[in-house]
């Protein structure tokens, strides 16, 4: 992490028992858990090489805190239980210290430092309002700059509702793009299709591959 850098990420996690019911019919909750927990650490290597200055985990449970600060991450209890208020909750906490906020999804397996700087260049540092859009119309990365009056809107079709919200208020839009932000996954077809490219974080639950290959 770079010092002097004006961007904090938010980073929200979900207690693994919850983590991607979506690939229920595909993995057990055992090896739901190790690929969440795999994800979110390749995230937060992948934040901590970045220029971002500092990273702050948000919900999950012991495991996720663990790995949170094994990865050199702040953690803290989601006391909302709904996402847009907890990253809500970190983004003005950080523009309180005068700092602009990136929000940063915790599986993104393609994700690299480069990646997040390249956005981070894009936003001048924070300074200006700028989104990553997911494949599936969702956002994977917000960096929000303080006293932008700007608010999560996380959640489905979220680009359309976070470009429409920059309209209403008069801010321009900044759109990077960039594999590791487009990727996510949710779905039983997002991870084989990160799966087919190899990422360590995946190699390293690859007891998984097998099952999703049935």
């Amino acid at each position: 992490m770079a010092d002097g850098s004006r961007i904090v990420a938010a980073v929200p996690m979900k207690a693994l028992a919850e983590s991607k019911t979506r690939l229920s019919d595909h993995l057990c909750p055992a090896r739901r858990a190790a690929l969440s927990l795999s994800m979110l650490s390749w995230v937060l290597s992948a934040l901590r090489e970045s220029r971002v200055s500092r990273v702050v985990v948000i919900g999950g449970d012991e495991r996720v805190r663990e790995v949170s600060e094994r990865e050199g991450a702040d953690w803290m209890v989601d006391e909302f239980l709904d996402l847009n208020r907890a990253i809500g909750h970190v983004f003005n906490m950080v523009w309180r210290e005068g700092r602009s906020a990136i929000y940063v999804p915790a599986d993104l397996p393609l994700l690299t430092a480069s990646d997040v700087d390249g956005m981070i260049e894009a936003s001048e540092d924070g300074r200006f309002l700028t989104m990553c859009r997911a494949h599936d119309g969702g956002t994977n990365g917000l960096i929000a700059p303080a006293d932008a009056g700007f608010r999560p809107l996380l959640g489905p079709d979220s680009f359309r509702k976070h470009k429409g919200l920059a309209e209403e208020l008069g801010i321009v839009v900044r759109e990077h793009r960039s594999e590791g932000f487009y990727r996510d996954v949710d779905t039983i077809s997002d991870l084989r299709h990160c799966i087919e490219r190899r990422p360590p974080c995946l190699e390293a639950v690859a007891d998984i591959f097998e099952d999703v290959n049935k």
